[in-house]
């Protein structure tokens, strides 16, 4: 989900972004405003939201389920297409996290992301596993 030109790297919980931490913890100081938003960004927003309620059973917090979910997503981006396929992004994930995560919640995880962001990926060149 695209909220801004901030640079992400592997941290290790995931994706991380000074840039968007530092802004944060400044918004923080401004008092709620009401405000119109764009067609896009409520798309956004009902992304997330899909993403939120999408939570497997398995998955004991909701922030473990959003660390899972951005750490695939910010996994895809970072990829060739020809290294986008499930069983890819799964392997390496599991290699960068070393969570404890049932496999299926990984797989349904990345069909999530899939059906949500366009990553360029043909049906010819989706792999299932």
């Amino acid at each position: 989900m695209s909220i801004g030109e901030y640079g992400y790297f592997w941290y290790k919980f995931g994706p991380y972004s000074q840039d968007l931490q530092d802004d944060a913890f400044k918004t923080k100081e401004y008092s709620k405003k009401e405000v119109e938003l764009t067609k896009k960004t409520k798309e956004k927003i009902s992304h997330f939201n899909k993403i939120i309620n999408y939570k497997p059973e398995e998955v004991n917090d909701i922030e473990d389920w959003l660390e899972i979910v951005a750490s695939i997503h910010y996994l895809l981006d970072i990829s060739p297409s020809r290294k986008r396929q499930k069983n890819e992004i799964i392997r390496r994930f599991e290699f960068k996290k070393g969570m404890d995560i049932e496999h299926d919640v990984l797989e349904e995880a990345y069909e999530l992301v899939m059906n949500i962001w366009d990553f360029n990926i043909g049906e010819e060149e989706r792999i299932e596993t």
